[in-house]
């Protein structure tokens, strides 16, 4: 791969004093902050009409939420850690047997004198035949995540922490989340996909926007939160209300996405790869993960840009939220398909 070192490198060491590189390549993990529940997908030829019926000809269940994005990082060889309460029922024991697969640490654990009753969450995610997903979320224990849960909580330094806007919108979680994120003292990076729900009540979500240091939206969130109709123009909207160096994407698609950093002006489009879509559940959350391991690696913000569009149109590609590629996976697409596009300058 030209330009970058190949996808898959380990992260690099932390180095401190004024000759310390960027502050991605001294991270050494991800912690997913909030919700990992349940996916219960299943495929159909069109959405049944209100009020009638279809059968569902084909079903997966795995792990979604949070975990998409944390299985991404692993899969790519970024150390990963998940910060939030998991059930104590079946769907619980899931989370905590795909967690374990995924070598997260888990840094609260099931909650105390499992109770059946107090399960973790699921979403019920139905995908017709162009590949496009319908969600229907029924939250769980994650969802009471409150500042009690976090106040014992140490993070290393090192640590970047990614948590969805779906967590800031519950009415437990999101204010305990928001101040927990807000008071980080310790250097962490900070990293948010906000989600339809966020984006519609973005109360939780704008006072922590100072403090995020990658913020990842698609086009319709992007347009919410800004006003701005053209990614060119949200993008830099978003960049500028985030932290100093802060990076804004804005995911579009078969259209790529658009970054810019803070401060910086206009920002560039990077084109999107070429996919036959199947499935296209978890694809921003498989670009996100894939940003945040390249960067730690120590790609350039466009190129780890550039690597998530790859790692989202591979995932389309198959079944399932959290089905972003290995690092050899994607080494062998980035030869196969080329290097797209170079980046080119948001346009009016």
């Amino acid at each position: 791969m030209t330009g970058v070192r190949p996808p898959g490198d380990p992260p690099a060491p932390a180095r401190n004093g004024a000759a310390a590189a960027n502050r991605w390549e001294q991270a050494t993990r991800l912690v997913v902050a909030g919700s990992v529940l349940v996916d219960l997908l299943v495929r159909v030829d069109a959405l049944p009409a209100r009020g009638s019926d279809t059968v569902a000809h084909e079903h997966h269940t795995s792990s979604g939420g949070g975990y998409n994005v944390l299985s991404t990082a692993s899969r790519l060889g970024l150390p990963v850690a998940y910060l939030g309460k998991i059930g104590g029922g079946p769907l619980g024991r899931q989370v905590s047997s795909d967690l374990e697969q995924a070598g997260a640490a888990v840094l609260l654990g099931p909650c105390p004198d499992p109770d059946p009753d107090l399960d973790t969450g699921f979403v019920v995610g139905i995908v017709d035949a162009d590949g496009e997903r319908t969600f229907l979320t029924c939250p769980g224990v994650e969802a009471e995540l409150d500042s009690c849960d976090l106040a014992d909580v140490v993070l290393e330094p090192s640590d970047v922490v990614y948590v969805s806007g779906y967590d800031l919108a519950y009415p437990t979680a999101g204010p305990a989340l928001g101040t927990f994120l807000r008071d980080l003292a310790g250097g962490q990076l900070v990293a948010v996909d906000p989600g339809p729900v966020a984006a519609a009540r973005d109360g939780c979500l704008q006072r922590l926007l100072g403090r995020v240091d990658l913020f990842s939206a698609n086009a319709s969130e992007a347009a919410q939160l800004t006003g701005h109709r053209r990614p060119a123009d949200s993008v830099v909207a978003l960049a500028d209300r985030l932290a100093p160096g802060g990076l804004a994407v804005v995911r579009s698609g078969a259209e790529g996405c658009w970054l810019a950093r803070s401060g910086a002006g206009p920002g560039c489009h990077l084109p999107a790869y070429q996919a036959v879509a199947v499935d296209t559940t978890g694809a921003g959350d498989v670009h996100v993960g894939t940003m945040l391991a390249r960067l730690v690696a120590g790609d350039e913000p466009e190129e780890a840009a550039r690597l998530g569009n790859l790692a989202a149109a591979l995932s389309v590609e198959r079944h399932g939220g959290s089905a972003g590629p290995t690092a050899a996976e994607l080494v062998v697409a980035w030869h196969l398909r080329g290097a797209a596009a170079p980046p080119s300058a948001s346009t009016p």
